[in-house]
């Protein structure tokens, strides 16, 4: 039986699912917990790619929920981010996961539809992500959960996670704490809509930054 555990966020609570509770599993052995303020501009990998639940379409089949799945391998952009602790320890780049579940504003409107969904139309209500990071010294990951954001994060092919639209967010490991935008963008070729031919499944990652 498929568990789920709870999260609460204010007044909200979300059910995380098995999934998405395996991406904060604590890692086999402790790293330090990086401190301080960093933001990275991506330079993505060639294999950094995303997946959306059933497909955006154009026509055709609708439904009032998608998932988007990625995986980016990044390095960033010189000058590379410098944590206060370590003391002097440098990030160069890492691996980025998360999933994000996007729903239709109204029963009446498909969440899957390309001109909703690529234009912010469609509402964010859960997306959690882990960030290992490369270090000259090793950290731990971070971990972000966004919750109940609502619409709005999805324009001009990026996805944009962060604490505006309002909403609560949580932020777990390496640079942990309130004092950060905690602010994701993950730039795409435009999720494939431009395509002849739905349903889009698959994305192409192209850049973006991380601002924790």
């Amino acid at each position: 039986m498929l568990k789920r555990r709870v999260a609460s966020f204010g007044a909200a609570t979300v059910f995380l699912s098995a999934t998405m509770v395996g991406l904060f599993a604590a890692p086999a052995f402790a790293l330090p917990h990086a401190t301080g303020n960093i933001t990275c501009t991506m330079s993505t990998s060639t294999t950094s790619v995303g997946s959306i639940t059933k497909g955006l379409s154009t026509g055709g089949l609708f439904y009032p929920k998608v998932t988007v799945k990625f995986t980016v391998g990044f390095t960033c952009v010189a000058p590379a981010p410098v944590t206060a602790t370590p003391a002097g320890d440098v990030v160069t780049g890492g691996t980025l996961k998360g999933k994000a579940v996007y729903v239709s504003p109204n029963t009446g409107t498909p969440a899957n539809l390309c001109t909703d969904f690529t234009t912010g139309l469609d509402n964010l209500k859960l997306a959690v992500v882990k960030i290992n990071w490369t270090a000259s010294t090793p950290i731990a990951p971070t971990r972000l959960v966004y919750a109940l954001l609502g619409p709005g994060t999805v324009g001009g092919g990026v996805i944009t996670l962060g604490p505006t639209p309002p909403g609560a967010g949580v932020r777990l490991g390496s640079f942990a704490g309130a004092n950060a935008p905690d602010t994701l963008k993950i730039g795409t070729n435009g999720f494939g809509c431009a395509a002849a031919t739905p349903p889009h499944t698959f994305f192409v990652i192209t850049g973006g930054s991380i601002n924790v």
